[in-house]
């Protein structure tokens, strides 16, 4: 991100936290600030404060939501897909689901 958009991040001001959501069956992961941050943009040589956190706030990162076959053929169904062919790990680990479109 901060050669993407000329950000000053600094890695040492934020902590990674993943935890369990069970609303949303998903790890969900954020960074938490650990002081007070202020970033900064330093495009074409100005500098400009673009976001300013408090200590102990966080900004999301991702989620990863683990899906059962019975789950995933309700998502597919309300897409109007239906599953053709599903691979699944033993112990459930992970799904991997092929869709097509319902005619």
């Amino acid at each position: 991100v901060n050669r993407r958009a000329d950000l000053d991040f600094d890695l040492a001001d934020f902590r990674h936290v993943s935890e369990w959501c069970a609303e949303r069956q998903a790890i969900v992961a954020h960074v938490v600030a650990v002081r007070d941050v202020i970033v900064n943009t330093h495009m074409d040589g100005e500098v400009e404060e673009v976001l300013s956190l408090r200590a102990g706030e966080r900004i999301y990162m991702e989620q990863s939501a683990k899906f059962s076959l019975a789950r995933m053929r309700s998502i597919a169904h309300a897409a109007g897909l239906r599953i053709t062919r599903h691979w699944q790990a033993p112990r459930e680990f992970y799904l991997i689901v092929e869709c097509e479109r319902v005619l």
